[in-house]
C-alpha cells in the first residue's frame, strides 16, 4: 500500500480520532492533506468537527453525571476550572460558544459546564454548531497553509509524509501523557 493510499484509507479516521483526543493540530493536518488532494476538504472538516464534538460531549456528560467521582473532582479542583466557573456565572452562552478557542479550556471547559449544571438544551445545540464551525475553520487554515508552502517552495512531495509524521508524533505525546496520568 502506498503512502497516498494509506492516507486516503485512514486519514479521515485519523483526523476524527486526533481531534477527539488532541484538537487543532489534527484538524490543521487534515487541511494540509486536503490541499494535497489526498482527501476532500469537506470530509476533513467534518471529521475534525465531529471528533471535537465527541470529546466535548463525553466531558460534558462526565461532568454532569460523574461530578462526585475522584477523577472528575481532581480535574474540577484545578485553577482552570475555577476560572471557568467565574466566566460561566457571568456569560454562560458566550462561554459555550467560545471555550474551544481559549487555550487550555478544551477538556476542562465542557467538564466544568456539565458539573455546573448548564442545561443540555443550551450546551448540546450550541456545541454542535460551534464544533462544526471550528472543524471547518482550523481545516481551512491547514488547507491555506499547504497552499502557502507550495507557493513558496513548489510542489513538495514529502508534505504528506511530514503531515503524517507530525500527527503520529503528537498522538504519541498524547498517549504518553495519558499513560503518565493513569500511572499516578
Amino acid at each position: 500500500m502506498t503512502l497516498s493510499a494509506f492516507i486516503a484509507s485512514y486519514g479521515v479516521v485519523a483526523v476524527f480520532l486526533g481531534c477527539a483526543v488532541e484538537g487543532e493540530t489534527s484538524a490543521f493536518v487534515g487541511g494540509v492533506m486536503a490541499h494535497r488532494g489526498l482527501l476532500g476538504w469537506g470530509k476533513m472538516a467534518l471529521a475534525a468537527g465531529l471528533g471535537s464534538l465527541l470529546s466535548d460531549q463525553v466531558m460534558f456528560w462526565s461532568g454532569r453525571r460523574m461530578r462526585d467521582r475522584q477523577w472528575v473532582r481532581r480535574l474540577l479542583d484545578r485553577p482552570a476550572a475555577g476560572r471557568v466557573h467565574g466566566i460561566l456565572h457571568d456569560h454562560p452562552k458566550l462561554f459555550v460558544v467560545g471555550f474551544r478557542f481559549i487555550p487550555g479550556m478544551r477538556m476542562i471547559g465542557p467538564l466544568t459546564m456539565g458539573a455546573s449544571g448548564i442545561a443540555p438544551a443550551l450546551f448540546v445545540p450550541i456545541n454542535l454548531i460551534t464544533a462544526l464551525f471550528w472543524g471547518a475553520a482550523i481545516t481551512t487554515v491547514g488547507y491555506h497553509f499547504g497552499r502557502a508552502v507550495e507557493a513558496l517552495f513548489g510542489r513538495l512531495h514529502l508534505l504528506p509524509l511530514t503531515a503524517l509524521a507530525v500527527a503520529g508524533g503528537l498522538s504519541l505525546l498524547v498517549l504518553l501523557r495519558l499513560l503518565r496520568r493513569a500511572k499516578r
